[in-house]
Protein backbone atom coordinates (compact mmCIF):
# COMPACT_ATOMS: atom_id res chain seq x y z
CA UNK A 1 0.00 0.00 0.00
CA UNK A 2 1.35 3.53 -1.03
CA UNK A 3 1.65 5.92 1.88
CA UNK A 4 0.28 9.14 2.21
CA UNK A 5 2.90 11.61 3.01
CA UNK A 6 2.46 15.61 3.32
CA UNK A 7 5.36 17.12 1.39
CA UNK A 8 4.12 20.35 2.85
CA UNK A 9 4.91 19.24 6.76
CA UNK A 10 8.76 18.81 5.47
CA UNK A 11 8.85 21.68 3.26
CA UNK A 12 7.14 24.75 4.99
CA UNK A 13 6.80 25.76 9.01
CA UNK A 14 3.54 27.83 9.32
CA UNK A 15 4.49 31.12 10.49
CA UNK A 16 2.37 33.68 12.30
CA UNK A 17 3.31 36.29 10.10
CA UNK A 18 0.22 34.89 7.81
CA UNK A 19 -2.23 37.42 9.91
CA UNK A 20 0.19 39.89 10.46
CA UNK A 21 2.26 40.86 7.22
CA UNK A 22 -0.42 42.23 5.23
CA UNK A 23 -2.34 38.63 3.59
CA UNK A 24 -4.91 39.45 5.56
CA UNK A 25 -7.30 42.90 5.13
CA UNK A 26 -8.90 43.80 8.34
CA UNK A 27 -12.48 44.91 7.45
CA UNK A 28 -12.75 48.47 7.13
CA UNK A 29 -14.89 51.68 6.51
CA UNK A 30 -14.34 53.81 3.32
CA UNK A 31 -16.04 57.01 3.54
CA UNK A 32 -17.24 58.99 0.38
CA UNK A 33 -18.39 62.61 0.58
CA UNK A 34 -20.70 64.91 -2.09
CA UNK A 35 -20.33 68.61 -0.52
CA UNK A 36 -22.65 70.54 -3.15
CA UNK A 37 -25.08 72.29 -1.07
CA UNK A 38 -28.77 72.49 -2.58
CA UNK A 39 -31.95 74.27 -1.30
CA UNK A 40 -35.33 73.15 -0.21
CA UNK A 41 -37.80 74.40 -2.26
CA UNK A 42 -41.36 75.37 -0.99
CA UNK A 43 -43.44 72.37 -1.08
CA UNK A 44 -41.20 70.74 -4.44
CA UNK A 45 -38.15 68.82 -4.64
CA UNK A 46 -34.61 70.28 -3.46
CA UNK A 47 -32.73 72.04 -6.32
CA UNK A 48 -30.08 68.78 -6.21
CA UNK A 49 -32.57 65.56 -7.10
CA UNK A 50 -30.75 63.18 -6.58
CA UNK A 51 -27.76 64.53 -5.14
CA UNK A 52 -25.49 61.33 -5.85
CA UNK A 53 -22.30 59.37 -4.95
CA UNK A 54 -20.61 57.08 -6.83
CA UNK A 55 -18.54 54.54 -5.15
CA UNK A 56 -16.18 52.71 -7.43
CA UNK A 57 -15.29 49.24 -7.99
CA UNK A 58 -14.51 47.96 -4.04
CA UNK A 59 -13.98 43.83 -3.72
CA UNK A 60 -16.25 42.47 -1.04
CA UNK A 61 -19.64 43.19 0.50
CA UNK A 62 -21.47 46.01 2.53
CA UNK A 63 -21.41 44.94 6.21
CA UNK A 64 -22.75 48.62 7.57
CA UNK A 65 -23.49 51.95 6.62
CA UNK A 66 -23.40 55.58 7.51
CA UNK A 67 -24.58 58.81 6.75
CA UNK A 68 -23.88 62.15 7.63
CA UNK A 69 -25.85 64.87 6.29
CA UNK A 70 -24.36 68.65 6.81
CA UNK A 71 -25.55 72.02 7.94
CA UNK A 72 -29.17 71.87 7.27
CA UNK A 73 -31.12 74.73 7.47
CA UNK A 74 -35.13 74.57 7.33
CA UNK A 75 -37.60 76.73 9.44
CA UNK A 76 -40.68 74.05 9.72
CA UNK A 77 -38.48 70.33 9.64
CA UNK A 78 -41.17 68.20 9.82
CA UNK A 79 -41.54 69.37 5.79
CA UNK A 80 -38.01 67.79 5.21
CA UNK A 81 -38.36 63.56 3.87
CA UNK A 82 -34.93 62.62 2.79
CA UNK A 83 -34.06 59.21 1.08
CA UNK A 84 -30.89 57.13 0.53
CA UNK A 85 -30.97 54.71 -2.45
CA UNK A 86 -28.49 52.37 -3.17
CA UNK A 87 -27.13 50.59 -6.39
CA UNK A 88 -28.83 47.51 -5.88
CA UNK A 89 -32.47 50.33 -5.95
CA UNK A 90 -33.11 49.44 -2.42
CA UNK A 91 -33.93 52.58 -0.10
CA UNK A 92 -34.93 53.78 3.52
CA UNK A 93 -36.32 57.44 4.40
CA UNK A 94 -33.26 58.71 6.64
CA UNK A 95 -35.51 61.25 8.02
CA UNK A 96 -39.28 62.27 7.62
CA UNK A 97 -41.80 64.34 9.65
CA UNK A 98 -39.34 65.15 12.70
CA UNK A 99 -38.52 67.94 14.40
CA UNK A 100 -42.40 69.80 14.06
CA UNK A 101 -41.60 73.51 13.85
CA UNK A 102 -38.15 73.97 15.63
CA UNK A 103 -35.64 75.69 13.25
CA UNK A 104 -32.86 73.76 12.15
CA UNK A 105 -30.15 75.92 12.40
CA UNK A 106 -26.85 74.72 10.26
CA UNK A 107 -27.74 70.95 11.94
CA UNK A 108 -25.54 67.93 11.60
CA UNK A 109 -26.85 64.26 11.57
CA UNK A 110 -25.13 61.18 10.87
CA UNK A 111 -27.34 58.53 10.18
CA UNK A 112 -27.11 55.03 11.86
CA UNK A 113 -28.80 51.99 13.14
CA UNK A 114 -29.02 51.94 16.74
CA UNK A 115 -31.71 52.92 19.65
CA UNK A 116 -32.31 56.56 19.69
CA UNK A 117 -34.03 58.04 16.66
CA UNK A 118 -35.22 61.82 15.75
CA UNK A 119 -37.92 63.47 18.07
CA UNK A 120 -41.35 63.86 16.67
CA UNK A 121 -41.74 67.49 17.78
CA UNK A 122 -38.78 68.49 20.34
CA UNK A 123 -35.86 70.12 19.06
CA UNK A 124 -33.14 68.16 16.97
CA UNK A 125 -29.70 68.65 18.37
CA UNK A 126 -26.67 67.88 15.76
CA UNK A 127 -25.71 64.27 16.56
CA UNK A 128 -26.13 60.37 15.62
CA UNK A 129 -29.64 58.91 15.11
CA UNK A 130 -31.12 55.89 13.46
CA UNK A 131 -33.18 56.23 10.49
CA UNK A 132 -36.62 57.97 11.47
CA UNK A 133 -39.58 58.26 9.75
CA UNK A 134 -42.84 59.69 11.45
CA UNK A 135 -46.02 58.40 9.35
CA UNK A 136 -46.35 56.24 6.39
CA UNK A 137 -47.87 58.49 3.86
CA UNK A 138 -44.82 60.01 2.82
CA UNK A 139 -44.35 59.36 -1.18
CA UNK A 140 -41.21 61.00 -3.07
CA UNK A 141 -41.46 62.31 -6.31
CA UNK A 142 -39.62 60.45 -9.20
CA UNK A 143 -37.34 59.34 -9.84
CA UNK A 144 -36.63 58.33 -6.38
CA UNK A 145 -38.39 54.88 -5.66
CA UNK A 146 -42.14 54.82 -4.67
CA UNK A 147 -41.36 52.77 -1.52
CA UNK A 148 -38.56 52.63 0.46
CA UNK A 149 -37.39 49.09 1.72
CA UNK A 150 -37.99 47.87 5.54
CA UNK A 151 -35.29 47.73 8.20
CA UNK A 152 -32.94 51.07 8.42
CA UNK A 153 -29.45 50.38 7.12
CA UNK A 154 -30.04 46.06 7.22
CA UNK A 155 -31.92 47.01 3.77
CA UNK A 156 -28.03 47.77 2.85
CA UNK A 157 -26.54 44.54 4.06
CA UNK A 158 -24.76 41.79 1.73
CA UNK A 159 -25.16 43.85 -1.11
CA UNK A 160 -21.98 45.23 -3.64
CA UNK A 161 -21.27 48.48 -2.82
CA UNK A 162 -20.29 49.88 -6.01
CA UNK A 163 -22.10 51.74 -8.13
CA UNK A 164 -24.84 55.37 -7.50
CA UNK A 165 -25.82 56.10 -4.13
CA UNK A 166 -28.32 58.88 -4.60
CA UNK A 167 -29.99 61.15 -1.82
CA UNK A 168 -33.18 61.96 -2.31
CA UNK A 169 -34.92 65.26 -0.44
CA UNK A 170 -37.76 67.07 -0.64
CA UNK A 171 -39.88 69.83 1.15
CA UNK A 172 -43.40 68.15 1.40
CA UNK A 173 -45.33 71.39 2.56
CA UNK A 174 -46.51 74.49 2.32
CA UNK A 175 -44.97 78.07 3.78
CA UNK A 176 -41.08 77.33 4.28
CA UNK A 177 -37.65 77.53 2.90
CA UNK A 178 -34.14 75.74 4.26
CA UNK A 179 -30.85 74.37 2.56
CA UNK A 180 -27.87 71.80 3.33
CA UNK A 181 -25.16 73.85 3.17
CA UNK A 182 -22.59 71.13 3.32
CA UNK A 183 -23.52 68.18 1.30
CA UNK A 184 -23.47 64.49 2.78
CA UNK A 185 -21.08 62.00 3.10
CA UNK A 186 -21.70 57.91 3.04
CA UNK A 187 -19.33 55.63 4.58
CA UNK A 188 -19.15 52.16 4.25
CA UNK A 189 -17.95 49.08 6.32
CA UNK A 190 -16.54 46.67 3.74
CA UNK A 191 -16.38 42.73 4.59
CA UNK A 192 -13.48 41.67 2.29
CA UNK A 193 -13.02 38.66 0.93
CA UNK A 194 -11.02 35.84 2.84
CA UNK A 195 -7.58 35.14 2.16
CA UNK A 196 -6.71 31.57 1.49
CA UNK A 197 -3.07 30.37 1.36
CA UNK A 198 -1.17 27.03 0.52
CA UNK A 199 1.45 26.18 2.56
CA UNK A 200 4.92 25.13 1.24
CA UNK A 201 6.47 25.53 -1.80
CA UNK A 202 4.32 26.51 -5.14
CA UNK A 203 6.40 23.49 -6.77
CA UNK A 204 6.87 20.23 -5.22
CA UNK A 205 8.06 17.27 -6.52
CA UNK A 206 7.08 13.69 -4.66
CA UNK A 207 6.55 9.93 -5.08
CA UNK A 208 3.11 9.41 -3.38
CA UNK A 209 -0.31 10.06 -5.59
CA UNK A 210 -1.90 10.12 -2.23
CA UNK A 211 -1.29 13.59 -0.85
CA UNK A 212 -2.52 16.22 1.69
CA UNK A 213 -2.29 19.61 1.40
CA UNK A 214 -2.43 21.85 4.30
CA UNK A 215 -3.31 25.77 4.10
CA UNK A 216 -3.94 28.87 5.90
CA UNK A 217 -7.13 30.75 5.33
CA UNK A 218 -8.68 33.93 7.47
CA UNK A 219 -11.46 36.33 7.02
CA UNK A 220 -11.92 39.48 8.97
CA UNK A 221 -15.90 39.31 9.59
CA UNK A 222 -17.73 36.97 8.34
CA UNK A 223 -16.09 34.08 10.74
CA UNK A 224 -14.13 31.02 9.49
CA UNK A 225 -14.61 31.00 5.92
CA UNK A 226 -14.93 27.33 3.75
CA UNK A 227 -12.11 26.34 1.71
CA UNK A 228 -12.40 24.32 -1.13
CA UNK A 229 -10.11 22.72 -3.31
CA UNK A 230 -9.72 21.37 -6.54
CA UNK A 231 -7.18 18.95 -8.78
CA UNK A 232 -6.53 19.10 -11.74
CA UNK A 233 -9.39 21.35 -12.89
CA UNK A 234 -11.95 18.27 -11.26
CA UNK A 235 -14.83 19.50 -9.18
CA UNK A 236 -14.25 21.89 -5.76
CA UNK A 237 -14.31 19.69 -3.03
CA UNK A 238 -14.38 21.34 1.08
CA UNK A 239 -11.29 21.09 2.83
CA UNK A 240 -11.52 19.65 6.39
CA UNK A 241 -10.91 22.54 9.29
CA UNK A 242 -11.30 26.45 8.76
CA UNK A 243 -9.71 29.09 10.46
CA UNK A 244 -6.52 29.23 10.36
CA UNK A 245 -5.34 25.93 9.33
CA UNK A 246 -7.25 23.24 6.63
CA UNK A 247 -6.57 20.01 5.53
CA UNK A 248 -6.93 18.20 2.07
CA UNK A 249 -6.42 15.08 1.48
CA UNK A 250 -6.51 14.21 -2.30
CA UNK A 251 -4.95 11.58 -5.15
CA UNK A 252 -2.40 12.78 -7.81
CA UNK A 253 -1.75 11.59 -11.42
CA UNK A 254 1.58 10.59 -12.04
CA UNK A 255 3.38 13.62 -13.62
CA UNK A 256 2.41 17.01 -13.27
CA UNK A 257 -0.55 18.07 -11.30
CA UNK A 258 -1.69 21.37 -10.45
CA UNK A 259 -3.89 22.05 -6.88
CA UNK A 260 -5.89 25.12 -7.15
CA UNK A 261 -7.72 26.80 -3.40
CA UNK A 262 -9.99 29.41 -2.77
CA UNK A 263 -12.42 30.28 0.31
CA UNK A 264 -16.10 31.46 0.74
CA UNK A 265 -16.55 33.56 3.89
CA UNK A 266 -20.33 33.96 5.42
CA UNK A 267 -21.40 36.58 3.32
CA UNK A 268 -20.68 34.78 -0.23
CA UNK A 269 -17.08 37.03 -0.78
CA UNK A 270 -14.93 34.72 -2.62
CA UNK A 271 -11.54 34.63 -2.10
CA UNK A 272 -8.19 35.05 -4.64
CA UNK A 273 -7.84 31.38 -6.13
CA UNK A 274 -4.38 30.45 -5.19
CA UNK A 275 -2.36 27.29 -7.02
CA UNK A 276 0.00 24.62 -6.07
CA UNK A 277 2.15 22.54 -8.79
CA UNK A 278 2.82 19.21 -7.84
CA UNK A 279 4.95 16.91 -9.57
CA UNK A 280 4.34 12.54 -8.75
CA UNK A 281 7.81 10.71 -10.29
CA UNK A 282 6.56 7.44 -12.11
Amino acid sequence: MKKWISPVAVACVFSANFFTTGSLHAAQWITFTNPTSFTFSDNAAASLYPSVITVPAIEGSIADVTVTVTGINHTFPDDIDMLLQGPSGNSIFLMSDVGASNDFVNVNLTFTDGPIGLPDSLPVASGRYSPTNFGSSDTMPAPAPPEPSAGGFAAFLGEIPSGTWSLFARDDGIGDLGSLSGGWSLSLLIDEPPVVRILGRKKLTVRSQGIVINGAAADDLSGPPKVFVTINGGTAKLALGTTPLWKFRGRLKPGTNVVRAFAVDGAGNISATVRQTIIVRR
